[in-house]
């Protein structure tokens, strides 16, 4: 496949998967704290592009290098691990996608089933797939925000809530890195995609504010998903329209996004925890693995996914590229110390060389003097 091809694919897959926590956790937030939160992710990903291009090396290479291979083989595991369960939760929230419909119990096997399929026509199907769906899913929202945002109110547009918010939301937005993953062999010297940086700063901050300003902040902290509840109240020219069904496509539509990338992920972080090289029914094997649990998933903290997000997709990562920057430049320091002293020697022998050169004729000039 074409690089340049598959890295637009790349940016649109991490668009399109990141709509969905924009949506259902940036929306039941204050807006400032999600557009702090949103800033810092896109600070974060701007420094990890910086020390992948200065480093040369792919995430899945950093860890080996960085932590050795057996304690980078263990973190590996267990990001594997950490995204299984963040695709279980991705699975059990499916209902929320159709909160008044009947055949919303469905909504997790259906899922499931849809991004196995996609998964064993391998790992570029996914992200053909979600080219074509995103610029669908930007159209969609734009609809809702050009509808919602002009009537916001401004009394309802303040902060409101705990500062805690930066980090839901931040860790949320943290999501992308599991494409950042899937992109193995790539030094990080691709063309930046600074509209996605730009997206994920300004969009969940747009959303958050569409939510408390058409609802009110106390609304938004009652309802499980604000979203879809500020469909309900929407119009255009002062005409109420039913907007309910063009969430609830969004929202699949993201979901299969998302869990695609999840999916791929993990299965290509625990082929690499192994040693072993991926197959087409791993993806498979790990979407039928996350839908059983998806049971029981709904029962971990939300505090637990903020911080296992920061950890797993965030602070690892840097810590990595900065342990292998640091690596290189000991060793690149070494290595010009070496030849300095390699140079010094050659130097040394070559002055000496020449003093033994210039003996013999300083001899023969004494012995002509002595004879004349």
């Amino acid at each position: 496949m074409n690089g340049k091809r598959r890295t637009r694919q790349f940016h649109a897959w991490s668009f399109a998967a990141a709509t969905v926590p924009a949506v259902m956790t940036c929306a039941g937030i204050a807006w400032p704290w999600v557009l702090a939160g949103c800033a810092a992710a896109a600070v974060f990903y701007f420094l990890l592009g910086l020390l992948r291009r200065r480093t040369g090396m792919s995430l899945t290479e950093s860890y080996t290098t960085a932590f050795g291979n057996f304690i980078g083989r263990l973190l590996l595991g267990l990001t594997a691990v950490w995204t299984l369960l963040a695709l279980a939760r991705t699975a059990s929230g499916a209902a929320a996608a159709f909160p008044e419909g009947d055949g919303a119990g469905m909504a997790p096997a259906v899922l499931m089933a849809l991004t196995a399929w996609v998964c064993i026509r391998g790992e570029n199907a996914p992200a053909r797939c979600a080219a074509v769906l995103a610029p669908l899913l930007a159209g969609l929202y734009l609809i809702l925000l050009a509808a919602a945002l002009p009537d916001v109110k401004t009394e309802w547009c303040g902060l409101w809530g705990e500062n805690r918010g930066i980090l839901e939301a931040g860790s949320a937005m943290l999501l992308p890195t599991a494409a950042l993953f899937l992109r193995e062999g790539e030094d990080g010297k691709g063309k930046r995609a600074w509209w996605l940086l730009g997206v994920m700063a300004a969009g969940p901050a747009a959303m958050a504010l569409a939510a408390s300003g058409r609802l009110s902040p106390q609304v938004v902290q009652a309802e499980k998903l604000p979203f879809y509840m500020l469909t309900k109240s929407l119009s255009i020219l002062s005409v109420m329209e039913r907007f309910e069904p063009v969430l609830s496509v969004a929202l699949l539509i993201g979901m299969f996004c998302m869990a695609a990338l999840l999916a791929e992920c993990a299965a290509k972080l625990g082929c690499a925890a192994r040693g072993n090289g991926r197959r087409n029914w791993h993806g498979a094997a790990v979407c039928t693995a996350a839908f059983g649990l998806s049971f029981w998933i709904d029962r971990v903290p939300e505090a637990i996914w903020s911080a296992g997000a920061a950890l797993f997709w965030g602070i690892i990562e840097i810590l990595a590229q900065v342990v292998v920057g640091i690596k290189k430049e000991e060793k690149r320091g070494k290595k010009e110390l070496t030849n300095g002293d390699e140079d010094g020697n050659i130097a040394e022998r070559s002055r000496e060389g020449s003093t033994a050169d210039a003996s013999p004729e300083r001899k023969t000039s004494k012995n002509e003097e002595k004879s004349s």
